[in-house]
């Protein structure tokens, strides 16, 4: 704006000056998207080759341990990500623990609920809808294992195709050979966010249904943080509609029928 107000072209080529300069912001955000996208990915590379020669030191070893700790919330973690469930994707799928058992149905049923919440758009649905769709994708998931249409990758969450195919593999196998039996680490993460555990202390049973303390009967799963963005979403075009003044006065209404809770301590 600056360079156009000491500038005596016309309006014409003041419009076009505009436009070239809104263009090539468009090319910078465009440039600075997939210069961001490609650190990520080069990330993601450096990690996986770290995992791979932490694989390699430990492959001379029969076995290994990874000593865990919980938090204040009763979470549990390991103390470092070095081939650990908790690590990156690659990791995961390469750790098995040193003892292999014969999974039971309850465990073949959790392996799919767990599956499914790695199909794409079905994380936040109920275990009912993730089982389904695993049943519903049976036939597709046989065929990846088997090397003949590998279709079915496409309908997985990108960040979560390594895991999934490790879990159709281990599911393939258990249901073609009778005697097989695997140590796949899979797991699906405990919740213990402080909104549970607010709703519990002040017993609101509203907050506890958003965050699926209380029994849902529909396949999508609430979501508290979702239910706040949309209030907030909601009340910024309201009041992004309103002028300085309406919003001054409202505030104003607002604290003098809300006025603050006068707090009272004891002791010194």
């Amino acid at each position: 704006s600056n360079y156009l107000s000491t500038q005596s072209d016309d309006v014409d080529q003041k419009t076009q000056h505009i436009i070239d300069a809104l263009n090539a912001n468009d090319e910078i955000d465009k440039l600075s998207e997939e210069l961001m996208n490609a650190t990520s990915t080069v990330g993601k590379a450096r990690g996986w080759e770290q995992t791979l020669t932490d694989v390699e030191y430990f492959s001379q070893y029969e076995k290994f341990y990874h000593p865990v700790f919980c938090d204040n919330r009763g979470r549990v973690y390991t103390y470092n990500t070095s081939l650990s469930f908790q690590g990156n994707s690659l990791a995961k799928v390469l750790v098995r623990s040193f003892s292999t058992e014969r999974l039971t149905d309850s465990g073949v049923y959790q392996l799919q609920v767990l599956l499914g919440g790695m199909i794409e758009g079905f994380s936040k649905k109920s275990t009912n809808a993730r089982y389904n769709r695993v049943q519903e994708l049976h036939e597709a998931f046989t065929k990846c294992i088997e090397h003949s249409d590998y279709s079915v990758i496409d309908l997985l969450d990108e960040d979560e195709v390594l895991q999934a195919l490790n879990i159709m593999y281990t599911l393939y196998m258990h249901n073609k050979d009778s005697t097989y039996q695997t140590g796949i680490l899979a797991y699906i993460d405990a919740t213990s966010s402080a909104i549970q555990i607010q709703a519990l202390v002040q017993k609101c049973s509203k907050a506890a249904g958003l965050t699926n303390l209380l029994p849902n009967s529909t396949d999508e799963l609430p979501d508290a943080y979702k239910a706040v963005a949309d209030t907030c979403k909601a009340m910024c075009t309201e009041i992004t509609a309103q002028s300085d003044e309406e919003i001054n006065t409202m505030l104003k209404a607002y604290y003098q029928i809300h006025e603050p809770e006068k707090l009272n301590y004891m002791g010194s």
